[in-house]
């Protein structure tokens, strides 16, 4: 079976150790030739450049890629407001930063994890109500998008209980477009998409590709989706450690072989078609990490 790239893993504290790192998440990166993390916050991108730069990890260093930016919903609550849900004052504190490091490190390859989180127990965080969390979720949203497209970044998007909204967004600020300048607008992922089949369709019109995690294993609507997309608009992710193949149970990397396997069935292909199309896919959709993981 050629070699599989993840997508989208959270390689970092809360989420997992260095000890999980060094052995069994290290033992399934070795077989891939990219593992993409997407980061929550900005300490997410320096508890990765701390572990990244120990030189018993210089192995999954070599084959580690970065997604930064701000999710739409935040683990730790801002002080002042006691919300969970993304707040502008958040992206105004780390919007600097962001872009400093987009600018000046090699790699990282997209803008992400963003999107929308329109979930009643996020929304119910922010102070000022449900539709003021939303908005807020928007302008910050729109603003990293922009920021990608600025960069010429493609985004890795957030969108559980908002797909539509992830979508109409997209095409408010001009994604799936021609970007102005005569290039189209940085590539689209929608990570651990949930909308209806509608919606799919519509991201598909967009140009977007579409991530399967291990949750496969456990979700009919998760079969829907790889049944309703082109094999070509497919890529794999673990989520590490979220969707994990049963409720409950951590995924890591390592479990996108089974995913790999589980497709060919539902499209009636050999597996080695999968991990060959959704690789190329990975490298279509992120020009930067082909280029990264062969220097």
């Amino acid at each position: 079976m050629s070699l599989l790239v993840d997508c989208h893993a959270h390689l970092y504290p809360p989420y997992c150790t260095l000890d999980e790192l060094a052995s069994g998440f290290g033992a399934s990166m070795a077989r891939m030739p990219a593992c993409i993390a997407v980061t929550e916050t900005c300490d997410d991108i320096r508890a990765i450049e701390a572990w990244l730069a120990l030189p018993s990890m210089a192995p999954l260093a070599a084959r580690t890629a970065l997604c930064i930016g701000l999710h739409p919903m935040q683990r730790s609550a801002d002080v002042s407001a006691g919300s969970t849900t993304l707040r502008i004052a958040s992206w105004l504190a780390s919007r600097a930063e962001l872009e400093a490091y987009a600018a000046r490190s090699p790699r990282v390859v997209g803008i992400g994890e963003i999107g929308l989180d329109f979930s009643p127990h996020v929304l119910a965080t922010h102070p000022d109500g449900a539709e003021a969390a939303r908005e807020e979720q928007r302008v910050v949203f729109k603003a990293q998008l922009e920021l990608a497209r600025r960069l010429h970044l493609p985004v890795n998007i957030h969108s559980r209980q908002a797909g539509r909204h992830v979508l109409d967004v997209l095409r408010e600020v001009g994604y799936g477009a021609d970007a102005g300048d005569g290039q189209q607008a940085p590539g689209i992922l929608l990570h651990a998409f949930d909308g209806r089949p509608k919606y799919v369709r519509e991201g598909l019109a967009l140009g977007a590709y579409y991530s399967i995690a291990p949750s496969l294993a456990r979700d009919p609507l998760l079969e829907r989706l790889v049944q309703q997309v082109p094999l070509d608009r497919l890529v794999l992710e673990s989520d590490t450690p979220a969707l994990g193949m049963k409720r409950g149970k951590p995924s890591t990397p390592g479990q996108i072989e089974w995913v790999c396997g589980r497709i060919a069935e539902l499209k009636g292909v050999p597996p080695a078609e999968v991990a060959t199309t959704t690789t190329d896919n990975a490298y279509r959709l992120f020009p930067r990490l082909k280029t990264l993981m062969t220097q």
